[in-house]
Parts: structure tokens; C-alpha cells; sequence
């Protein structure tokens, strides 16, 4: 599909199709981090670990991707060119925005793994060192990497970890972007180094190539301001169709095979995610209410740590053994939290408009 330059409409198009997706995706991490894999083990559940392993760990990884893709097209739209003054800029605008968010929501956790850790230990026991016995090594952890992991104590935020170490490399990107094929190359390696299923996949500061790939490819499309490609059935029922050879093939495939069939079914259905929702806001008028799309990055920050204990209460008292109560727990947690996470965004933000917008870097 040939590429064009986009004009104002349809640049006022994409925005909209962006803002429009953020909810959805959110709603998508939350279903990723409800994946209940205890239940992989038990035989006799079988079905609900199949079919919830799909909805979890294959359809609903298509949000990180598409974060990633709005993330790269946003920090360079408009840049004509990047200057050392336009770096600073976008810095100074990071620490309020992203790095203050970061250290507080990562210290809420902390604080909650502390208080749960003095009440509660036996939910809480083998998870994390106690908050009380750490190290000053184990604080600094607590904010990065904790042992074993390549996340920070409050997981969802290694991808603001992440995505902080890019826009500190964001002139590298940018030199490498600049030139539309040398930048279509760049891009290419990362997809080939992402679906080789090579162990770098997790080296170098976790800056592994499927992360880069999305980020940059969200960045050339705003470098060289490329419209997003027409809609077209065929392309949608072609790409349907290898989303579902793709996902068969993770549960046929042996070896490497496996893995690789994984990652091509997280290509195909980010691409498809933002193909199709393009096509909805801007053929179809679809729009999403704004008082929904505003509480994605709450419910972002919040809901793991909250998940993960309700689901573990619900499991010790409910002690479920068949497929539909299995099912229960994993659909009503998980509306719970997002539900409850809405609820609690408008209602900070009712009280406390001020302390809402600094903990979620004005986004309240």
C-alpha cells in the first residue's frame, strides 16, 4: 500500500482514532493482569485456562503495542526538527507529566505491600522482601527492577520506565528516523530481532526490540506524517484470517515455532486494533464518552496491586474447581476493578482536582 502525506483532516482523524482507543486499551491491561496461572496446572479446568489464556495473554497484549504506537507518534508529532531546545522542552515536560507519576504511584505500592505485609502476611508472604527489611540496594529496586522481574514494584509501570528511557534516546531515534529509508530499515531490524525470538529480547536496559519497534514505528508515521492507509474489507478479512492461523498455531506449534506464532498474533492484532478503530472514528463516527477515556491513566497506576488481592481472596474463599467458576472470578474481578477504577477517578477528581491532576501528571 503506497504511503501519502497526511493533511489536516485526516491528522485531526488519527488524533481522534488515538484518543478514542486509549479506554479500550486500558480495559485491555486490566484483562491481561486478571490471567489467573494457577489454573494453567489444573487439568480439570482446562477450557477456562485455553480460553482465558487467549483473551489474556494473546488478544488483550495488543494494548502495550498500541500505547507504544500513540506514544512515538505524539512525542514527534509536529517536529520539523529537533533541537537542543526542543529536548529540554520535552524533558521538563516529562518530569511533571511521567517521572512524577512514576515515583509516586511506585511509593503507593510500596506503601500497600508494608501495611498488607503487617496485617495480612499470609497473602502477602514469598511476593516481595518485606518493605521493612529492605536494603538501600532493595529501595532503588523497588523503583526499577525488583529481583526476578523486569519491572518495578508496581508492575504496569516498567513501560513508563521504558518509555522514559526513550525519550531520554529520543534525538538518537530521531537521527535514525530522519531519513525515511534508513528509518523504514531500522524499524525492519527490530521487527526481524523481535520475531527471532532471540534472548536480547530482554537485554539492554529491557529496551527489548518489540518495544522499540512499536515506538518507532509510531514515530515515523509522525516524522514523515503518513497517513494511515485507507480501509480496505480485504485487508481486514486477510488480516483476520492470519490472526487466526497465528493463534492456532501457538497452541500446534512445537519449539520455537510456538513462540514465534505468539509473536506474530501480537503483530497482526496491534495493526489490526488501529486499523479497524481508524475505520470506525472515521467512517462510522464512533466516539468515546469523555468522562471513560479520562480515568485510563488512573486505572492504569492503580489496578494491579487491587487485582491481584481480590482475585486472591476470591480464590481462598471460593475455592473454585470447575470451568464456570473459574470464569466468574476472572470476569468479576476484573469489571470490579475497572468499574471501581473509574468510580474513584471522578471522585478525586470532584474532591481533590488539584492532588488528582499532580499524581496522574495533570492528565485529571
Amino acid at each position: 500500500m503506497k504511503s501519502c502525506k497526511i493533511s489536516s483532516t485526516e491528522e485531526q482523524s488519527l488524533l481522534e482514532t488515538l484518543s478514542f482507543l486509549r479506554f479500550p486499551l486500558i480495559v485491555c491491561v486490566v484483562l491481561c493482569h486478571s490471567f489467573i496461572s494457577s489454573a494453567m496446572a489444573n487439568a480439570e479446568v482446562e477450557c477456562f485456562a485455553k480460553c482465558s489464556f487467549v483473551l489474556s495473554k494473546i488478544v488483550a497484549r495488543v494494548a502495550v503495542p498500541n500505547f507504544l504506537l500513540i506514544s512515538g507518534y505524539l512525542f514527534f508529532r509536529n517536529i520539523e526538527s529537533f533541537t537542543p531546545r526542543l529536548y529540554c522542552d520535552k524533558l521538563k515536560r516529562r518530569l511533571r507529566s511521567v517521572v512524577v507519576p512514576y515515583l509516586f504511584w511506585n511509593a503507593v505500592v510500596i506503601l500497600l505491600y508494608f501495611i498488607g505485609q503487617s496485617i495480612v502476611p499470609q497473602l502477602f508472604s514469598g511476593e516481595h522482601t518485606r518493605v521493612c527489611d529492605y536494603t538501600p540496594l532493595e529501595w532503588i529496586k523497588a523503583f526499577w527492577c525488583v529481583d526476578g522481574t523486569i519491572s518495578p514494584i508496581n508492575v504496569p509501570l516498567w513501560y513508563v520506565r521504558n518509555l522514559l528511557v526513550m525519550v531520554v534516546l529520543s534525538p538518537l531515534v530521531y537521527l535514525l528516523l530522519k531519513n525515511r529509508l534508513v528509518g523504514a530499515l531500522f524499524i525492519a531490524t527490530m521487527l526481524c530481532l523481535w520475531l527471532s525470538c532471540l534472548p536480547l529480547n530482554r537485554a539492554l536496559i529491557w529496551l527489548f526490540p518489540k518495544f522499540v519497534f512499536f515506538f518507532s514505528l509510531g514515530a515515523w508515521f509522525a516524522i514523515h506524517k503518513v497517513a494511515v492507509p485507507k480501509f480496505r474489507v480485504g485487508v481486514l478479512v486477510v488480516g483476520l484470517l492470519l490472526y487466526a492461523l497465528a493463534i492456532a498455531g501457538v497452541f500446534i506449534g512445537k519449539g520455537v515455532m510456538d513462540n514465534i506464532a505468539y509473536e506474530v498474533a501480537i503483530l497482526v492484532g496491534s495493526i489490526l486494533v488501529m486499523y479497524l478503530a481508524h475505520y470506525l472514528v472515521n467512517s462510522q463516527g464512533w466516539r468515546m464518552p469523555v468522562w471513560l477515556s479520562s480515568s485510563y491513566f488512573f486505572i492504569f497506576v492503580y489496578h494491579y496491586v487491587p487485582l491481584a488481592l481480590l482475585q486472591r481472596l476470591a480464590l481462598r474463599f471460593f475455592k473454585p474447581t470447575t470451568d464456570v467458576a473459574y470464569f466468574v472470578i476472572y470476569f468479576s474481578t476484573f469489571a470490579v476493578i475497572l468499574l471501581l477504577g473509574v468510580g474513584l477517578f471522578h471522585l478525586l477528581k470532584r474532591l481533590l482536582p488539584k492532588f488528582t491532576a499532580f499524581i496522574l501528571g495533570s492528565r485529571a
